[in-house]
């Protein structure tokens, strides 16, 4: 009888031991799935605030503008002035590290035609410099 006693002990510390750890690996389980999740909508999310932000920005520019400077390629005129004074503003409403405009001529070279960045700083890029790291198709970027 004591046999028989300790066989269902040790077959119900068997089940609790079994179940304890099957219960630790669905949390973990389930933690790594909540993990995905939080980390895909918070991507999707700051992509939305992304297009949002840009779309906004976008909207207000007058794209008719931008042959005058291509045309004129000099920082000191009125209509330069202007979008890179409206640049500098949205960048320090929204809070991003780069703002700038760029564009590609026939050769699909791209180029930089206003920058955000105050002129004196290590990362402004002048009226016409040429991309020479340009990881992303800007041709396939529309907002």
């Amino acid at each position: 009888m004591i046999s028989y006693k300790n066989n269902i002990h040790s077959i119900s510390m068997k089940i609790i031991a079994t179940s304890g750890v099957a219960i630790i690996i669905i949390n973990i389980i389930i933690a790594l799935l909540l993990t995905h999740l939080t980390v895909q909508i918070a991507t999707d999310t700051f992509k939305n605030r992304g297009y949002e932000m840009l779309s906004a920005i976008s909207t207000n520019l007058n794209a008719d503008n931008i042959p005058t400077i291509l045309s004129l390629n000099n920082m000191t005129n009125d209509t330069y002035l202007s979008l890179d004074d409206y640049l500098h503003r949205s960048k320090q409403k929204v809070s991003v590290t780069y703002l700038y405009i760029k564009y590609f001529d026939q050769s699909q070279e791209t180029y930089y035609l206003v920058d955000a960045d105050p002129i004196d700083s290590a990362d402004y890029c002048y009226l016409g410099l040429k991309e020479e790291f340009a990881e992303t198709d800007y041709r396939t970027t529309f907002i």
